[in-house]
């Protein structure tokens, strides 16, 4: 008798569960967990105890709120992601130069600022769709094609002059 064969794929999903954990709104212990995240690595970045981590996760934060924007889920977060991804490139520049992640108080208000409207984008949306552009940033960088900061606001200057 042959040994049966057991597949690394053999898991099969429910595709009805599927469908309804996507069409499902965002929940409110999943939201307050990532606006917790977020809210502990703004205040770490202001209490000059920031590490990569913490700036990871802002950065995280602001490409899923413009790739969200983007898409149509709150248009008006466009150049407030613009203004946040320039602070973080300026974060980063500064730390190259003196080895501590730190914000200053104006660029931490830009980020609460933007963290506000990303914690809007998510509320206002299913988890499946919510899922989709925080793949779609992933697949991003994964290929590297990440925006630089000037390219950013001219696309806001774009869509102003419009």
């Amino acid at each position: 008798m042959k040994k049966p064969f057991k597949s690394k794929y053999s898991k099969v999903q429910n595709p009805v569960l599927v469908a309804m954990t996507n069409a499902a709104p965002i929940t409110d212990e999943r939201n307050e967990a990532w606006r917790r995240e977020e809210n502990d690595a703004m205040d770490a970045m202001a209490l000059r105890r920031g590490n990569n981590i913490h700036w990871s996760r802002l950065v995280r934060m602001a490409n899923v709120a413009e790739v969200m924007a983007k898409a149509g889920i709150g248009i008006e977060v466009v150049p407030v992601a613009a203004e946040a991804q320039v602070v973080l490139a300026q974060v980063h520049e500064r730390c190259r130069a003196t080895g501590r992640w730190e914000m200053d108080m104006d660029e931490i208000h830009v980020m609460r600022e933007l963290s506000e409207y990303h914690n809007l984008q998510r509320t206002a949306i299913p988890y499946g769709q919510f899922m989709q552009c925080f793949n779609r940033v992933v697949n991003i960088q994964k290929t590297g094609r990440v925006s630089t900061p000037k390219e950013i606001l001219e696309q806001v200057n774009d869509l102003n002059a419009v």
